[in-house]
């Protein structure tokens, strides 16, 4: 326990009581204990001298005692002289006991009512007929009965409504726009695409003109699913339709045949469309020369008309460069030049000049198969040739020994015919050319090679060792 000295000065008349403190540390509290001094009211039997100084004016008067007044304080005497206090202030031992600060526990945090947990709450879950927190189920109880229509819930499965297998229910296998058990159906479409589906553009309404048109590939499909890849053709060209013909959206421009642009090598033979006239020979066959042979008889033994060198027929054709080592060039009844193949059905087309101008550089194109063949390369073996060919970089290369069947094809459309009027060419067709055919039977395929004399277009095998006649072709 500390003890507080407070000094306690004793007023009167009203003055102010002061108590004062000087021991403070953290066991100690100090403290101002004030009195508040009552108002001094005005005495109705006193005369104002000067301020807050009166004197007595009635008979009754005593002057105070000073030593009842404290030591310094002044009061006016009954004579109106000054009265000095001579009071000392009293000293009082009083014993103050801090009072301990109270311990406030805190309030208590009360717990929270917990959080209902509505995440199945959904109305699959929700019994039918019961509505929680808003939400109306749909759950359909066991019945315990058989099924007795499609779409029935809560029933047992029986022989007419059997469970369904789910395992390859998806969207991709619904078709498209159906539903199935809440799951709507993609096939086919871009995401679910038909069966053999490439990566090639579809065929629609919307493209079908351009596409048919065009030579880009496109896929399409039959009734069946059945996937199909094709490309359009691009000569769909105004240019090449009559005017006023609309074909796939495309409406002609030629007023007039006459403006069409034909090559004489996409006509046949004697067709004419404008101005241009056909070239190909399509029918090429064995011409006649009377002269050389004239068949007295015909199969079914009857005189030839007009007997010996009467009328031409079939009969009287004969191989080119026969015995007579002549070209015959008498066409039978009722053919035509169409049937006659010989150099016309040849193209020169030798870079930067012709084939007589050129014969190193010499090139011809045979109208029909469009191949194009070089002239004479020389005499050499078989492996040799073939080398030669691939090697071959006249006007950018690509050149090859051909097959036996494309030089037995030059043969009928003229190429030996083609070598007679044109020396450049070749030296003559009466020789044995190599082809990059092999005789049949692996063993005899390494040995003898094919090649053909080309005057009468035949084949002969020949060891490959040896050295016969080369051209090439692309």
């Amino acid at each position: 326990m500390k003890k507080i000295i407070i000094f306690i000065l004793l007023v009167g008349c009203g003055e102010q009581a002061v108590v004062e403190d000087d021991s403070i540390n953290t066991n100690t509290k100090k403290e101002k204990l004030s009195k508040t001094p009552e108002p001094t009211p005005t005495p109705t039997m006193f005369e104002e001298v000067s301020d807050q100084a009166y004197k007595l004016t009635s008979e009754d008067c005593t002057d105070p005692d000073p030593t009842d007044l404290r030591s310094g304080a002044t009061m006016m005497g009954c004579d109106g002289s000054t009265i000095t206090g001579t009071m000392e202030p009293e000293t009082l031992i009083v014993e103050v006991t801090p009072v301990p600060t109270p311990t406030i526990e805190p309030t208590a945090t009360p717990t929270p009512a917990p959080t209902p947990d509505l995440s199945n709450l959904s109305p699959e879950n929700v019994r039918d007929g019961v509505t929680i927190a808003g939400v109306e189920g749909t759950l359909i109880e066991e019945s315990h009965s058989e099924c007795t229509e499609n779409n029935q819930q809560g029933c047992i499965t029986n022989t007419l409504f059997v469970a369904a297998d789910l395992t390859n229910l998806s969207a991709s296998n619904i078709k498209s726009g159906v539903t199935v058990v809440g799951i709507l159906g993609t096939y086919p479409s871009a995401s679910s695409p038909l069966e053999g589906n490439t990566a090639a553009a579809d065929l629609t309404d919307a493209t079908f003109d351009a596409r048919i048109k065009s030579a880009a590939t496109f896929d399409y499909f039959d009734s069946e699913g059945n996937a199909y890849s094709t490309s359009g053709d691009p000569d769909i060209d105004a240019a090449k339709i009559k005017d006023g013909v609309v074909i796939f959206g495309t409406e002609g421009e030629v007023e007039d045949v006459a403006d069409l642009v034909v090559s004489e090598d996409d006509l046949r033979y004697g067709v004419q469309v404008g101005d241009t006239t056909g070239a190909l020979k399509l029918n090429c066959r064995n011409a006649a020369d009377l002269s050389n042979f004239d068949a007295a008889y015909l199969p079914d033994n009857t005189i030839t008309g007009g007997g010996p060198n009467g009328a031409v027929n079939e009969f009287d054709t004969i191989l080119d460069y026969g015995q007579a080592m002549t070209i015959p060039t008498q066409q039978p009844i009722n053919w035509s030049e169409e049937h006659f193949c010989d150099e016309t059905s040849w193209v020169d087309e030798t870079v930067g000049g012709s084939c007589s101008s050129l014969p190193a550089q010499c090139i011809f194109r045979e109208r029909v198969s469009g191949l194009q063949w070089t002239g004479e390369r020389g005499q050499m073996d078989w492996a040799s040739a073939v080398a030669d060919c691939d090697s071959l970089t006249t006007d950018g290369g690509g050149w090859r020994l051909p097959t036996s069947k494309e030089l037995l094809a030059a043969h009928v459309h003229g190429i030996h015919l083609l070598i007679e009027a044109t020396p450049t060419f070749a030296g003559s067709p009466n020789r044995m050319y190599w082809t990059a055919t092999s005789e049949s039977g692996y063993s005899a395929g390494e040995k003898y090679g094919v090649a053909v004399y080309l005057m009468e277009g035949i084949n002969s095998t020949y060891d490959k060792d040896l050295d016969l006649w080369v051209m090439c072709v692309r």
